[in-house]
């Protein structure tokens, strides 16, 4: 073999050994870029794989703050009902209390009304008696503070001589003529009628002017 073909020829080895080298790099540069590449995939996957697990845990949050939002609206208007219930119930208790107080009282008063007729037919009747002063004085004075004392439960006389008749609080039981007054005017006052709290408790007998 010649000195040529021998550089040739070892010029060629050098020269494949170098290709294939460069062939070798280049695979492990294609490998290193997939494996980089798979890796990347990955990553994006996982993150987002996270955002949507993070989504999802946002979006179970915000439905369980509405839940709550819900569930305290609710307490609150159970609340105020319940509120507004036993408000009623103590309206109600008081309202039929001082029902049953002032009917007590009604019924008590109305007994009491003879009685005070009484009296003052009593002190009418012996006012002109001298020996029987110093007893008409303390009759007087008890008669006064029954008056008062049933005044100060809502006890009040109904107004007559000289008011117009009204059927509401006057009992008619006579009519004469009458120079004084006019038609339908009350002259007289024969028994006394009173109202108990704004209510007639019984009316007046008088005698009204034709």
């Amino acid at each position: 073999m010649s000195h040529n073909q021998a550089a040739k020829k070892e010029f060629d080895f050098e020269e494949e050994k170098k290709e294939k080298e460069e062939a070798e790099l280049e695979d492990e540069a294609e490998l290193e870029s997939e494996e980089v590449t798979e890796d990347s995939v990955d990553e994006a996957m996982d993150e987002e794989l996270e955002v949507s697990d993070l989504k999802e845990q946002i979006e179970d949050l915000e439905k369980e703050l509405e839940r709550s939002e819900q569930e305290k609206e609710e307490y609150i208007n159970k609340l105020q009902r319940q509120r507004a219930d036993f408000s009623n119930y103590k309206n109600r208790v008081k309202k039929e209390k001082d029902n049953l107080k002032e009917n007590a009282t009604k019924e008590l008063v109305s007994e009491l009304l003879p009685i005070l007729d009484n009296f003052e037919r009593a002190l009418a009747s012996s006012a002109e008696d001298e020996n029987l002063a110093d007893f008409m004085e303390g009759m007087e004075m008890i008669s006064r503070q029954l008056v008062k004392v049933l005044q100060q439960e809502g006890l009040e006389e109904i107004s007559t001589v000289g008011e117009e008749f009204d059927p509401n609080l006057h009992e008619a039981v006579a009519k004469e003529p009458s120079e004084e007054y006019e038609s339908g005017i009350v002259i007289e006052e024969l028994q006394k009628g009173y109202s108990f709290n704004g209510q007639v408790l019984r009316a007046a007998m008088i005698k009204v002017a034709e």
